[in-house]
């Protein structure tokens, strides 16, 4: 039992305890099955990535742990397909397509977060400009058919709506 002013070590035990176990059951699977061992390895860019990602939606491990276990997959078929039901550690290993796979697709996964936004943004300015020229062609039509007066109505409007643009801004 433990006094008021001592902290209680059991939460900090049980936080040490299981990723020990996990590591050693990772092992000892490693040892009687390479192909878990490897994929503990090629999914590390996935833990590392939920480990480090405290967005709110998360968004970064969305797309790296999506394609991380599209390459670990890729990865496995190549290498049953090439090595057969029971393969070597070494071969497992040493194969560097085995490698390129998922660690290369997280990459990609990563350059996906970080351009998406960019690319997103870019498309919506262009159909955004392209929508206001085709509004001030109508626009243009529409004074041409019903001539001044509607033209002075429209230029005090445009003026109101730039005035309330540049102050939200």
């Amino acid at each position: 039992m433990t006094t008021p002013n001592e902290p209680p070590m059991q939460g900090s035990r049980a936080k040490l305890v299981l990723p020990i176990l996990t590591a050693c059951l990772v092992i000892l699977a490693g040892i009687y099955s390479p192909w878990i061992l490897f994929a503990s390895f090629a999914l590390l860019p996935t833990l590392l990535v939920r480990m480090l990602d405290k967005g709110e939606k998360r968004v970064l491990s969305f797309s790296v742990t999506g394609l991380n276990i599209t390459g670990l997959m890729l990865a496995l078929q190549h290498s049953y397909s090439t090595y057969g039901a029971s393969p070597k550690s070494g071969e497992l290993f040493q194969d560097w397509f085995n490698w390129t796979l998922p660690f290369g697709l997280a990459w990609i996964g990563i350059l996906f977060f970080m351009a998406f936004p960019i690319v997103f943004a870019s498309v919506m300015e262009i159909v955004l400009q392209h929508k206001e020229r085709r509004l001030k062609d109508q626009q243009q039509t529409l004074l041409k058919a019903w001539g001044t007066q509607l033209q002075q109505k429209a230029t005090s409007a445009t003026d109101k709506d730039d005035k309330k643009r540049s102050t939200e801004v």
